[in-house]
């Protein structure tokens, strides 16, 4: 029924806002409009990034950066499903604070049965914070299997497609399947782009 696949939403929308929040990042999960499906406590303390109060619309203090946020919204409600486009872009702080980039990742595929079309999660990093992340949250944000999300780790920490395969004792004709997959629910089509947008995640 609809006020179940609602509650199943909110309940997945508030899980992922936890599982980010235990790897050190502040997360919201929003509708194509901004309007908070979930958050974390970790972003009602990131108060010279965030200007929006439990109940408004997220929104960036950065004026530069909440206008690329409309964008990113408006975009994963336009696209389909199945071909999500992530987003990211630095956040300037409101005075002496770090700048953070932040992401804008469409819910896809089993993860999206339960939301509605253009809901995301939009989640801050510190710059610098380079490095394979870990399996968990590539499962979490991009709903890859516990395969794809070992081999895009291995790849990501500067492993050929060859040696990851050996790594992961599989066959190389296994590994393209898996990565193929991988680029799909990630929105990339080459190894370079998927280490270029995932490794700003922490180990």
């Amino acid at each position: 029924s609809a006020m179940l696949s609602a509650r199943l939403g909110l309940e997945k929308a508030r899980g992922i806002a936890e599982a980010l929040a235990m790897i050190g990042l502040p997360a919201v999960v929003t509708n194509n409009t901004a309007s908070v499906v979930a958050s974390n406590a970790l972003v009602d303390t990131a108060t010279d990034l965030v200007l929006s109060r439990p109940g408004e619309r997220f929104s960036f203090r950065d004026t530069a950066a909440n206008a690329k946020l409309v964008a990113a919204l408006a975009g994963a409600s336009a696209r389909a499903a199945d071909d999500p486009v992530s987003m990211s872009f630095p956040v300037a702080p409101v005075g002496e604070g770090d700048s953070s980039v932040a992401h804008v990742i469409p819910l896809v595929r089993s993860t999206r049965d339960v939301f509605s079309r253009g809901d995301v999660v939009v989640l801050l990093a510190s710059f610098g914070r380079a490095g394979p992340p870990a399996s968990g949250i590539l499962e979490t944000l991009f709903d890859l299997t516990p395969r794809e999300a070992t081999l895009a780790r291995a790849i990501i920490a500067g492993q050929s497609l060859e040696e990851a395969a050996r790594s992961l004792n599989i066959a190389i004709s296994t590994a393209r399947v898996h990565l193929k997959g991988v680029f799909q629910k990630t929105g990339v089509d080459r190894q370079a782009s998927l280490v270029s947008k995932l490794s700003l995640f922490p180990m």
